[in-house]
């Protein structure tokens, strides 16, 4: 005796197609999750070097480029110590490879002994061969 062939029904396919779909979405929010994670791990690392005054660790996060050659000598910048470090925003583009972070740093010139106060605007992207972010500005711009 053969078997009948019967074709799926319509409404099952579209049941199955929309599944899919929630399922491959899942997916994706959980890689923008992943990448938001480590940003925030990478930032708050980076944080912790500029507030300990170890510029040349806060540099690391720096990728070399040819735009970033003139990037101050971190020994340079031991003469200022940060109080206080504050991020104000993060932004996120479309597609979680890049983000703009500001910060207002709070920091005395061991020189001048004077506080003062500074908004840094930094660039960060991502990339995924080998999954980091890295920094696309320079340290902030102590004076």
């Amino acid at each position: 005796m053969a078997l009948m062939h019967r074709p799926i029904p319509l409404v099952y396919r579209l049941v199955a197609l929309l599944l899919l779909a929630a399922f491959l979405s899942g997916c994706a929010s959980i890689d923008e999750r992943k990448k938001a994670d480590l940003l925030n791990r990478t930032t708050r690392q980076y944080e912790r070097a500029i507030r300990w005054g170890d510029y040349g660790d806060a540099s690391a996060f720096i990728k070399q480029t040819g735009t970033m050659a003139a990037a101050p000598n971190p020994d340079g910048l031991k003469q200022y110590r940060v109080t206080s470090y504050e991020t104000q925003s993060t932004v996120l583009n479309e597609d979680d490879t890049e983000a703009q972070v500001v910060v207002q740093i709070k920091y005395y010139n061991e020189n001048r002994m004077q506080v003062e106060t500074l908004t840094d605007r930094q660039t960060w992207k991502y990339e995924a061969d080998p999954g980091v972010w890295y920094l696309d500005s320079p340290l902030p711009a102590f004076h």
